[in-house]
């Protein structure tokens, strides 16, 4: 999975606005269902996590709060992704806490369960 904003990687990059600027996923190698689709997340990056139980890891994708990152809570950042292209541009929500953040991409099932 590689990640940009404003055409800088988004590992390097500082000062994002919430609300204005974008967020590009690519990714290569994901395996394709039959009517699957994928589910990018914004997840909390361990050093945001530590003081903070509400963003405790879990093993179950559906439980994990370290991945439900908006004010008003939501458990995606972006779903039913099509494979194809390998590209979605997403553009970052106005209720995104200042912090550190990682990108995870699921590949859904045609029941929204994760494969």
């Amino acid at each position: 999975v590689t990640t940009t904003v404003g055409g800088t990687s988004a590992c390097t990059a500082t000062g994002i606005t919430a609300g204005a600027d974008t967020l590009t996923v690519s990714w290569t190698g994901a395996t394709v269902a039959t009517d699957g689709s994928l589910t990018i997340k914004l997840c909390y990056d361990d050093s945001e996590t530590g003081s903070k139980p509400w963003r405790k890891y879990k093993d179950a994708i559906e439980k994990n709060k370290q991945c439900q990152q908006t004010v008003v809570e939501s458990s995606a950042l972006a779903t039913n992704v099509p494979y194809s292209p390998a590209t979605y541009d997403i553009a970052i929500p106005r209720n995104i806490a200042p912090a550190k953040y990682t990108v995870q991409v699921l590949n859904t099932d045609p029941t929204n369960g994760y494969t």
